[in-house]
């Protein structure tokens, strides 16, 4: 038998190799990335083309390459929300009818077995189920189960997708009646009235599409004007984030015209799963940059969102503010970011607000308004890992940290008495005064973290 080697293999192989570069595009591969995947599979495929003659390597190479990549994206830490939503944008069309709808969702089922994703599909779940065309692909499965008493859903993973879809949807029905009632003032409701404007089918968005690349704007008015009502789904779930619901539809809509201008037909998909990225992307921008006084990244306000509402439900479920080391377990953070998100998770003071601690006399009568917040807001980030390192050195266990940051409000700044403390941990208070002053003589004995306490006054 006569051996092959690696450049005769590849070679032969030149044709499917840049093929699966094309089709295996929405894992956004760098060369670099995809050359060693190939380099990897010809090197499996020669182990086995030595030993036994295989007539059709053209399919070994295809089984082989899908197995590489789904080792390498397991290993590399690749963002898999990102390459599911490349992979809805690009190679899910927009169903039909029945048929096309299967045949649709069948793509990605096969995706999310190939790379190992259905026991965690609960972590893409909400990403799946908010694409446009694969809410439209469960409706058409899902009205056909309601209506034809002789079909079943053989499929755990696509019933288990219609489920959650049914839900979703309940949720945004409910959602919708009180929002409506929440934030729509007068000239919202008649914005939202005035918007008649019926869904275009495929063929319709395909013929606007090739006239707004010839200059025509006219049609890219009737694209937009016939996806307004997309524009105020989109922005529903960000009307509580701090800016008005006029101000999200305003972002919305001008995201929709730069969606409408950069929509290529040629990739034969709905229009409204490329102008949905777009409104997101926008409103979200939008919250991040102007929802607050003092602006921060935009990365960093959706982790403050995700601190906050870890820490709220903490203490809903356990009764007590959860420890920065908790929450950095929980979100999955390093200490030091946690730390930064407490820091601005601080609310902001108007200089001509009163206070009470200020017997009601604005802030702007103080010559020295610097100097009032310095020691709270500048030194708190080094008062909290200085704190951390005087836990560590005394090894008190996790009840005594409590206990300490609620007795003195160290992470809260609100103290609170010893029959609170024992309320919440359900013990009495002279067991709560027991643990306070063991922690309090183990810190007393050590010096190193006497004298790291030294310098703060209380």
């Amino acid at each position: 038998m006569k051996k092959i080697n690696y450049y005769n293999l590849y070679d032969m192989l030149l044709p499917n190799i840049k093929e699966s570069y094309f089709t295996y595009s929405f894992f956004s591969f760098s060369k670099e990335e995809f050359s060693n995947i190939i380099a990897d599979t010809l090197k499996h495929m020669l182990s086995i083309l030595n030993c036994k003659n295989i007539n059709r390597v053209d399919i070994m190479f295809n089984k082989i390459i899908k197995i590489k990549i789904a080792n390498y994206i397991e290993e590399s830490n690749k963002d898999i929300i990102q390459i599911l939503n490349n992979f809805m944008d690009n190679y899910i069309n927009f169903p039909e009818d029945y048929n096309t709808a299967i045949t649709e969702i069948n793509k990605l089922i096969d995706l999310l077995d190939w790379l190992n994703l259905v026991p965690n599909i609960d972590l893409y779940l909400n990403d799946i189920l908010s694409h446009p065309t694969i809410r439209e692909i469960l409706k058409i499965i899902d009205n056909k189960d309601k209506t034809d008493s002789n079909y079943h859903i053989a499929n755990r993973t696509l019933s288990f997708l219609i489920k959650n879809y049914n839900l979703e949807m309940h949720k945004e029905i409910n959602d919708s009646k009180f929002n409506e009632s929440y934030f729509c003032n007068k000239h919202t409701k008649y914005y939202l009235d005035s918007l008649p404007f019926s869904r275009l089918t495929l063929s319709e968005e395909k013929e606007l599409g090739n006239r707004i690349l010839l200059g025509d704007s006219e049609a890219k008015k009737k694209l937009v004007m016939h996806n307004l009502k997309l524009v105020v789904t989109a922005v529903k779930k960000y009307s509580f984030y701090g800016l008005s619901f006029e101000d999200l539809i305003q972002e919305g809509n001008i995201a929709l015209i730069k969606a409408a201008n950069d929509f290529d037909v040629s990739k034969n998909c709905r229009f409204s799963s490329v102008a949905y990225r777009y409104i997101t992307t926008a409103v979200k921008r939008a919250v991040a940059n102007k929802s607050r006084n003092i602006r921060i990244p935009q990365y960093l306000y959706f982790k403050l969102l995700k601190f906050i509402k870890f820490k709220n439900e903490f203490i809903k479920n356990e009764g007590c503010l959860p420890t920065l080391e908790e929450i950095a377990v929980g979100l999955n953070l390093p200490l030091d970011t946690v730390i930064e998100l407490n820091n601005l998770a601080l609310d902001t003071i108007s200089l001509n607000s009163s206070d009470n601690v200020l017997k009601d006399e604005s802030l702007d009568n103080y010559q020295n308004v610097e100097d009032l917040a310095i020691e709270d807001i500048y030194s708190y980030n080094a008062f909290l890992k200085e704190l951390l390192e005087v836990y560590n050195l005394c090894s008190l266990n996790e009840r005594q940290r409590q206990v300490l940051d609620l007795r003195y409000g160290l992470t809260s700044g609100y103290p609170l008495t010893c029959e609170e403390i024992g309320k919440m941990f359900n013990v009495t208070r002279a067991r709560v005064s027991n643990i306070e002053n063991q922690a309090l003589r183990r810190i007393k004995k050590s010096k190193k973290a006497m004298r790291i306490l030294s310098k703060y006054n209380q």
